[in-house]
């Protein structure tokens, strides 16, 4: 995909929340890290498949 194409943003597949929180800082900032890893990689899949069609 060539940099200056917009890319669209699909917003969040999952959302970090309180309710996840085990009380452990180092491991739930890694699982707040991780959920946005995954939106970012949903975006992006999205934003391929956008360019495939």
């Amino acid at each position: 995909m060539a940099s200056d194409e917009t890319q669209v943003h699909f917003g969040h597949l999952i959302r970090w929340d309180s309710k996840f929180a085990i009380g452990i800082p180092a491991i739930d900032s890694q699982h707040r890290k991780l959920f946005m890893l995954c939106n970012s990689l949903h975006s992006s899949l999205n934003n391929k498949s956008l360019g495939a069609s």
